[in-house]
């Protein structure tokens, strides 16, 4: 995972709707090392659990990582659901 980056453009859910998952975890790096989720992450994660109610699919977590560490929303500030 090294030098890599994941975009929220990259993002494909509508694979997971059409394949019925019933919940999903959504993991992010941050390529600067530091996990600590930034506001955008906090608004995505909150517009994530938004979607994921209407259509129907359980927002388990979302999981940032960054330098051997990673940070889970659910255990930070109970985010998902």
């Amino acid at each position: 995972m090294e030098n890599s980056h994941f975009g929220w453009t990259d993002l494909r859910g509508a694979g997971h709707i059409r394949d019925s998952a019933a919940a999903v975890i959504f993991v992010h790096n941050h390529p600067s090392g530091d996990p600590t989720p930034s506001r955008e992450d906090l608004e995505i994660t909150r517009r994530l659990r938004d979607v994921g109610e209407i259509v129907g699919v359980r927002v388990l977590d979302h999981v940032i990582i960054g330098a051997g560490r990673y940070v889970s929303l659910v255990w930070l500030c109970g985010a998902a659901h």
